[in-house]
């Protein structure tokens, strides 16, 4: 990085004038070089020189200068700032830009009411890692659920992402796409980021068909006695239970607004996933396969998701002429 500066007086002449030049040696040690000189007077021209280095809590830097007036001067310098922490007091930093940016205080917690708000007693959770999409930086929450996100832009609409793979739990989900925050020097939040669960309803429906028609005689299977006459036995009148495939399935919420569908599969498993906490009814909509039999209420089990039992994998479910029937 190089830089030039100048002076003129009065009559646009020209008094001073400086050139230098910036370098990075490493990430953390910055090289400046620069030379200034006076067009009046003692015309005096001055070889400036200097080497920082950054470390955690300060910056360390040693300069020197060389005039043409045989003056050499040699100095060193420790700089250091006071920017105050998240739960009050102080740190002590070599961070100057942190001077020039905003940090965010943000903690993720679990939703479990799925209000959006945080509540007395709702847990934080930590190593929970968000981004700010405005300027790439990172921070993770800590064991108590607290990240400090640094480097948000001031005066500037701040984007703030959660990273959904540091989540501790594959049935989490962020209960916001993503923040929206107006930058500010300094410190600013607490900002509470709401993690909800999901919970999956699965299981198994089974047809328990209307009662065979008698047979006819002409229809009977016959079967071999013992002295070689012909039996006839007639089908037994008995539901039969099988499984159906493609039943269309509506799953209901406690508003008896419709969540989600499914079909069964070829040997009668459904799945419902990725559902919030709550609690839900399985109907059976008009014209489906079962139509043609099913005369009862199309509204089946009630099943509820918690924190404590995010899924539900065991029901079993029974379409009867007549009803809907389950057990887990």
């Amino acid at each position: 990085r190089g830089r030039l500066n100048y002076a003129l007086d009065s009559r646009d002449r020209l008094q001073s004038g400086e050139i230098g030049l910036q370098t990075n040696l490493t990430p953390e040690m910055f090289l400046n070089v620069g030379l200034s000189t006076q067009f009046t007077g003692t015309r005096e021209k001055v070889l400036l020189a200097s080497l920082d280095r950054q470390f955690k809590k300060f910056k360390l830097g040693v300069n020197t200068s060389v005039s043409s007036e045989d003056e050499i001067r040699l100095g060193m310098m420790m700089t250091y700032n006071l920017i105050p922490e998240l739960g009050g007091g102080y740190m002590m930093t070599g961070e100057t830009q942190l001077l020039n940016s905003g940090t965010l205080e943000l903690i993720p917690y679990l939703d479990e009411n799925q209000d959006g708000q945080y509540n007395q007693g709702e847990k934080q959770i930590g190593d929970v890692s968000f981004r700010n999409m405005l300027r790439g930086t990172t921070a993770t929450a800590n064991d108590n659920g607290i990240a400090a996100l640094t480097g948000l832009a001031p005066s500037q609409v701040n984007t703030i992402s959660i990273d959904v793979k540091t989540l501790p739990d594959i049935y989490m989900a962020p209960g916001v796409d993503k923040l929206r925050i107006f930058g500010k020097p300094g410190f600013s939040g607490p900002v509470y980021y709401p993690i909800t669960l999901l919970g999956e309803i699965s299981g198994t429906i089974k047809t328990m068909t209307p009662m065979a028609a008698p047979v006819e005689p002409d229809q009977a299977q016959p079967l071999e006695g013992k002295t070689g006459e012909a039996l006839v036995v007639e089908k037994e009148e008995v539901p039969a239970e099988s499984s159906m495939q493609a039943i269309r399935l509506v799953l209901l919420d406690k508003d008896e607004k419709v969540v989600a569908e499914t079909y069964t599969e070829y040997d009668g498993f459904f799945s419902f996933q990725s559902l919030p906490l709550g609690t839900y009814h399985i109907y059976l909509p008009a014209g489906s396969e079962v139509d043609a039999w099913f005369k009862g209420d199309r509204t089946g089990p009630e099943i509820t998701i918690t924190a404590d039992q995010t899924e539900v994998s065991t029901l079993e479910v029974t379409i009867t002429p007549d009803a809907i029937v389950s057990k887990q």
